[in-house]
């Protein structure tokens, strides 16, 4: 709200999520390390209970999750 950028927020169950956590952990390790113009910026992580909030910039193509793993593929 205080830059008016859009942002992508992506809240997901830490206890629903353990069988992904490892992906959560490389999708983060990604963005996070991504310093170009051309790629999201993750903006941060907040925990809030048992919820784990990624907030990164809007990227209409989808998430970096799905993308990590198409490559794997």
């Amino acid at each position: 709200r205080k830059t008016g950028d859009a942002v992508a927020i992506k809240v997901m169950s830490l206890e629903k999520e353990e069988s992904g956590v490892e992906e959560i952990r490389q999708e983060i390790g990604v963005l996070s390390s991504c310093l170009h113009p051309c790629i999201i910026r993750y903006r941060g992580t907040l925990v809030q209970g048992s919820r784990l909030w990624v907030i990164m910039d809007y990227c209409s193509l989808g998430s970096m999750r799905k993308l990590i793993v198409s490559v794997r593929l």
